[in-house]
């Protein structure tokens, strides 16, 4: 697989976990809950460090950030 095209799928695939990833699971009271949002939360740190080594931290960077919940 080309570099490029690797870099495509794992933006392709950071955008899709951050969509569905629960950004509150640390605060709720199921531990299936808890342990589905921290299996997604390791995830989209894995393929942050992957886009890092190959140059594209600021768009993993900013595809986490578009998907953070508004504070306020």
């Amino acid at each position: 697989m080309s570099k490029m095209k690797n870099v495509a799928t794992l933006i392709d695939e950071l955008e899709h976990i951050c969509s569905i990833h629960d950004w509150g699971y640390d605060y709720s009271d199921d531990h299936r809950v808890w342990l589905k949002g921290r299996e997604t939360a390791d995830t989209i740190h894995v393929i942050c460090r992957e886009l890092d080594k190959l140059g594209f931290s600021d768009k993993a960077n900013e595809i986490v950030k578009k998907h953070l919940p508004k504070l306020g």
